[in-house]
């Protein structure tokens, strides 16, 4: 198909913000100024650009939009293959499911999601700088605060991690969550395996992690496990959870929405405050306790969960949502 890349296209008032926002001051973060007279705007200051949309995707958004209704809606099943042919095609991915695919707005609802499971407000994340202002709006918004490692330039004059730097920020500021960007935003480094493991090698963390890749194996896995850790501050029905249950593991996760339709206090688990470190030490030491002392009653936690599971069935719902429709 060739295509047109020529065509220059005047975007203003056309819900641009590359150009709209220059000289603009609203929100916290600051735009470019206008440009000295006798030059034009060019918009290289965020991450759009000025090529047209490509035809296929026009014609699909027309025909979509010539149906007058829009409401709620599940990401469909072209939605899923077009993720799983893609894996495929690119990076030779062929065990990819519908069910190992999670639906997230956009990459910075993303991390919001991420912050709020594995920190809590007040609490120092670590980014590399320069940073990304996307991911300093999201630090304001979920009131958490930003340290920052600064990437260095190489003899080659590549700009690296400084693994020293990361090292001693991350353990003066008892950081729990460092956020890699990949492709780096402003530098644009993709960072290499080799890189990472360097980090994991010269800290001694090789027990600690694994580079495990994409992974379907998810039922072994959970099989190694004593128990299941759901820390989130925010859930819907976690299916992470329902399938550590149907696996026969105690569980210690957040008392908040849908985990408490799925773990009875004292039966399958233990539910804890969200974000009490103290409440899941108590927890991890009663199981610990528990497992050493009375396994009898520690493996009596897991079927209960496996037993409870069954509630949430793909039948029980369906006959479920019968009588809840039935005149």
């Amino acid at each position: 198909m060739k295509y047109d890349f020529t065509t220059i296209i005047d975007r203003k008032g056309k819900d641009a913000m590359a150009l709209d926002a220059v000289g603009s001051q609203k929100g916290h973060v600051k735009k470019p100024t206008f440009p000295k007279e006798g030059f034009s705007i060019i918009p290289m200051w965020v991450a759009d650009m000025n090529f047209a949309t490509a035809p296929s995707v026009m014609d699909a958004l027309n025909k979509r939009i010539a149906h007058p209704l829009f409401g709620y809606f599940y990401p469909s099943d072209d939605y899923y293959e077009a993720i799983m042919y893609w894996q495929k095609t690119r990076n030779n991915i062929h065990d990819l499911k519908k069910e190992y695919i999670g639906y997230e707005n956009g990459v910075l609802g993303c991390l919001a999601s991420v912050i709020h499971a594995f920190t809590k407000p007040g609490d120092k994340i670590l980014f590399h700088s320069p940073t990304y202002v996307g991911f300093s709006t999201v630090l304001n918004d979920t009131d958490r605060v930003a340290e920052l490692s600064p990437l260095v330039k190489d003899e080659e004059g590549v700009w690296r991690m400084d693994y020293r730097d990361m090292d001693k920020r991350i353990k003066n500021n008892n950081i729990r969550l460092a956020v890699l960007c990949s492709p780096h935003n402003p530098y644009g480094r993709v960072w290499e395996k080799e890189e990472l493991e360097q980090y994991v090698k010269e800290h001694h963390l090789e027990k600690n992690i694994q580079f495990a890749g994409f992974r379907s194996d998810v039922h072994e896995i959970l099989q190694c496990a004593d128990c299941f850790v759901l820390s989130s501050f925010r859930e819907g029905l976690s299916v992470a959870l329902m399938e550590a249950m149907t696996e026969g593991l105690p569980v210690v996760c957040s008392r908040i929405r849908g985990n408490v339709d799925l773990i009875e206090e004292g039966v399958g688990g233990y539910l804890m405050a969200p974000g009490e470190e103290s409440e899941y030490r108590i927890a991890f030491t009663k199981l610990y306790e528990m497992k050493k002392n009375e396994p009898q009653k520690f493996e009596k936690m897991g079927q209960a969960n496996q037993c409870k599971i069954k509630e949430f069935s793909k039948e029980n719902v369906d006959e479920i949502m019968k009588k809840v429709y039935q005149v």
